[in-house]
């Protein structure tokens, strides 16, 4: 059977580097956003999520999905102004796409005398996603939980939470103050939340087998932890204490009340980059494990891996 490309590629410049692959079907209803860990890329992270939601035999699902992929800047910011930039982003999105945001730009793709059309769309109609699914992969999992705990928590909207992590990235120990535990019933999230991590840096980096001799080798270790504690984002997920421990206490204390909390997650059988921990939060669904896969592996499917799109499926 031949299989068309459904998915079509925009880019979303408030976001260098993100992009969207849009269905070109009109009954869509879900949005997939998703996020990348430290050092990785809105493009190399997820590769092939890109091509496989068209040429695998998990197409037909996948047509009545939007796709969204964020880039930031995951070495060089802190925790919480990269959870920031996201609900920024989670804003532009959810639940009706802005419209600036998806203008056609036909003068890039070659087609000049259609430019002036300011009021043509990327999209083929009018969206509202009544589905929502959020996807993170190592330090994406934490950015995700920190930026959802904090929309619970205040609901106070974009610019003020945007100074919430400026606050954050300028003090001097990289420690993160959660906001009160008071949850804001007036916040409008759609029916379905889905959250998915694949190796998630919910317990923290712990190089070990062949990254782990690299890390504690005279020489090429030291140079390895002086770069590594030159990034804010890894000072973050360095000591348990100040960001990590904390998000798990307060998103477990919330998550009764609010099931769009509660993850699943897969591990790489050959995990040696994050600490898996007890594998999940308490009020996680049952982690699963992903054999023959490692770190940067175990979320990128292949036409004979195709757990990856399963996993990310409502």
């Amino acid at each position: 059977m031949e299989m068309l490309e459904q998915h079509l590629w925009h880019e979303l410049p408030p976001h260098t580097g993100s992009y969207a692959k849009i269905s070109q079907k009109e009954n869509v209803d879900t949005a997939v956003i998703f996020v990348h860990g430290w050092n990785g890329g809105a493009d190399k992270t997820w590769y092939n999520f890109q091509g496989l939601v068209d040429s695998s035999e998990r197409c037909e699902h996948w047509e009545k999905c939007d796709l969204f992929f964020f880039e930031y800047e995951s070495v060089w910011n802190h925790i919480a102004t990269s959870s920031g930039g996201l609900w920024d982003f989670l804003e532009g999105i959810y639940p009706e796409p802005k419209d600036d945001w998806f203008a056609a730009n036909f003068a890039e793709i070659g087609i000049p005398e259609l430019a002036l059309e300011a009021d043509l769309s990327a999209l083929p109609c009018a969206r509202h996603y009544t589905n929502l699914v959020l996807v993170g992969h190592s330090e994406g999992g934490v950015v995700i939980r920190k930026m959802l705990l904090d929309i619970i928590q205040t609901g106070v909207g974009m610019p003020k939470r945007a100074a919430a992590g400026r606050l954050a990235e300028s003090q001097q120990d990289s420690s993160i103050e959660f906001a009160p535990s008071a949850p804001n019933p007036s916040l409008q999230f759609p029916a379905t939340v889905e959250l998915r991590l694949f190796a998630p840096a919910l317990f923290g980096y712990r190089p070990s087998g062949g990254p782990g001799l690299v890390a504690t080798s005279p020489g090429v270790g030291d140079l390895l932890h002086w770069s590594l504690n030159a990034s804010p984002a890894y000072q973050d997920l360095k000591d348990p204490t100040k960001l990590l421990e904390p998000l798990q206490a307060e998103t477990e204390k919330l998550a009764p009340e609010n099931p769009m909390l509660r993850a699943r997650i897969t591990w790489a059988i050959d995990e040696h980059i994050v600490a898996i921990g007890p594998g999940r939060y308490t009020i996680d669904h049952q982690a699963k494990d992903a054999p023959g896969r490692t770190h940067s592996s175990v979320c990128k499917p292949t036409q004979h891996y195709l757990d990856p799109l399963e996993f990310c499926e409502l």
